[in-house]
């Protein structure tokens, strides 16, 4: 039996591909985490992309989702906030759409 990758796992495999072809990758996290004072802090913006990648001016900004799951609205607003700005955006669902879609 096959098992499913889960979004962390797609995230890395995403991320060492990209690596591997000389890109920079940076995880990006727009969660919450709490300060030693017990203040909350958000890390990023809601709706913020998984990963960033980096390679000769060229910006790519990834959402990866595993099947059955859909980009949030708030994902959504942000993808196309990030497009407007001239970068590049990819929704994965696995390896192939990253790999099919750099450069377009």
């Amino acid at each position: 039996m096959i098992s499913k990758l889960s979004e962390h796992q797609l995230q890395n495999l995403i991320k060492q591909y990209l690596e591997s072809k000389a890109w920079l990758v940076l995880r990006l996290n727009s969660g919450m985490i709490q300060t030693s004072k017990g203040k909350m802090v958000r890390l990023s913006p809601a709706g913020t992309p998984d990963l960033f990648a980096l390679k000769k001016g060229k910006c790519v900004f990834i959402e990866v989702k595993v099947k059955g799951n859909k980009v949030t609205l708030l994902q959504d607003h942000m993808l196309k906030i990030i497009e407007e700005h001239g970068a590049q955006t990819i929704v994965a669902y696995n390896l192939n759409d990253v790999q099919g879609n750099l450069g377009k």
